[in-house]
């Protein structure tokens, strides 16, 4: 923006910052709404993808059960192999139906599938289109801050939402999926039906992959604050170990109580506070050579 530009932000009244506000929020939820409409036409492809980590984590489990149940019975001879198995041949793998986990989710409602449908299609629409509305807020709250403040939230912006992204990404493709299944490791088939609803696995993995977009964002805070000169680098590197424990307590209290599923989400934030402390280094102002002014 240039001085021309900020000269004439200062000598718009309140009414024209009003407007320029609903203006900019008018086009955002634009963008949305119509992210949304977009994702609502196609809400079962979307769904599907929703549902996509819930069917590996399955698969998971139903790849995990032929060995367990073909060691059980090539150690014992009074069991006979067609009580897990389709037929009495070792090659075949193929477990009876009632042993095979269902990758079909239980509803339990009678607006359950439809509720889960919209909220799919509405978080879509703020996945794709909320860039967009954030980038409209901030042209609007920048109005407010001098050159360098914009300059150093521009540096930042792009790598926020990149971030972002990437923690929903590593939640939908990794922690999900594994989370389902080391959960579920210990639930025999046939000793218990193992069902799963609809409705807690939409808040699972919703819950997961948002926790890890925010979670990936500490690079950009450690960054910030060592660039303002609120933290130095060396206290973040003198309190790695700190940090790696309460890594583990975080996790514990965001993910269910599995080991696997807490590391899973410990251990990026134990590697995204290194690289914080890397960021930082870089980021943080270079201090003064007094030498040179007594001298």
């Amino acid at each position: 923006m240039s001085e021309g530009e900020d000269q004439i932000k200062q000598e718009m009244t309140l009414g024209d910052h009003l407007d320029e506000l609903r203006g900019r929020l008018f086009r955002g939820v634009l963008v949305t709404l119509v992210c949304f409409a977009v994702a609502y036409v196609y809400r079962i492809e979307v769904t599907q993808i929703v549902m996509q980590p819930f069917e590996n984590g399955v698969a998971m489990l139903n790849e995990h059960w032929p060995p367990y149940f073909d060691d059980k019975v090539a150690g014992d001879d009074s069991i006979a192999r067609t009580e897990f198995f389709t037929s009495d041949d070792p090659e075949d793998m193929r477990l009876l139906p009632e042993l095979v986990i269902s990758d079909i989710p239980m509803m339990t409602g009678t607006s359950e599938g439809f509720m889960m449908k919209l909220r799919a299609s509405l978080y879509f629409a703020l996945f794709v289109g909320g860039p967009y509305l954030l980038w409209q807020l901030w042209g609007f709250i920048s109005a407010g801050l001098y050159k360098t403040e914009r300059r150093v939230v521009l540096a930042f912006f792009p790598a926020s939402i990149l971030l972002f992204f990437s923690g929903v990404l590593f939640g939908y493709f990794m922690l999900v999926p594994y989370g389902i299944y080391y959960l579920n490791i210990d639930e025999v088939p046939g000793v218990a039906i193992l069902q799963f609803r609809l409705e807690e696995y939409f808040a699972f993995v919703t819950s997961m992959c948002l926790a890890l977009g925010v979670v990936f964002q500490l690079p950009i805070l450690q960054t910030a604050v060592a660039k303002v000169g609120l933290v130095r680098p060396s206290t973040f590197a003198h309190y790695r170990g700190h940090f790696a424990l309460s890594s583990f307590i975080i996790a514990a209290i965001l993910t269910p109580p599995d080991p696997v599923t807490q590391s899973m989400m410990a251990a990026p934030m134990v590697l995204l506070y290194e690289l914080g402390i890397l960021a930082s280094r870089f980021a943080a102002p270079k201090p003064i050579d007094l030498s040179l002014d007594e001298a």
